[in-house]
């Protein structure tokens, strides 16, 4: 009898969790995506910054995105868009595992060796050839990754990779 009420309890206990293979997002980044697709969809005519809360500032204009800007995603990794490219610059001490190319779905993907721990950080980025960007960490396998996705085909897109300072550019292939 207390086995069969044990496991009773057990079953309502799983039937009442979340399910743990959806992926999961902080606050503060859906909150910064959702203000991001908000500002893109508005098109504000006159600049000004999102808000100062945000630790990063989106621009719009009538024209809509700027092409240079600066996104201070973690203290070692650092975002710049340009207007046929963008380039990450990663801190020395992390090295270049793999890069890879999901064609089907236009993403850039890149491995980097390091032992680090941090919540997976998305940016929404305001160009004309760029989508996305997002690192996400794997503690337990040392590395943590890069994807891009792009708006247009991957064959379009050139990557140029200098491991001496540890820079990555992709540009756009007109």
């Amino acid at each position: 009898m207390k086995i069969f009420i044990s496991t009773v309890l057990v079953s309502l206990s799983l039937l009442a969790r979340t399910n743990p293979f959806e992926s999961t997002d902080t606050f503060e980044e859906k909150k910064n995506r959702l203000l991001a697709e908000q500002l893109q969809k508005e098109n504000i005519t006159n600049k000004k910054p999102i808000k100062e809360d945000l630790q990063k500032k989106v621009y719009t204009s009538k024209k809509g995105c700027k092409d240079n800007y600066i996104y201070d995603i973690l203290p070692f990794i650092k975002v710049t868009t340009t207007p046929n490219s963008l380039n990450l610059s990663i801190k020395q001490k992390y090295t270049l595992l793999n890069q890879d190319i999901d064609q089907e779905n236009k993403k850039l993907i890149f491995d980097f060796k390091g032992k680090t721990n941090f919540y997976t950080k998305r940016e929404v980025l305001c160009h004309k050839y760029f989508k996305t960007f997002a690192i996400g960490c794997h503690k337990k396998k040392n590395y943590f990754r890069i994807v891009i996705d792009l708006k247009e085909d991957v064959l379009n897109y050139k990557d140029i990779i200098d491991t001496k300072k540890n820079n990555l550019q992709i540009q756009y292939i007109k």
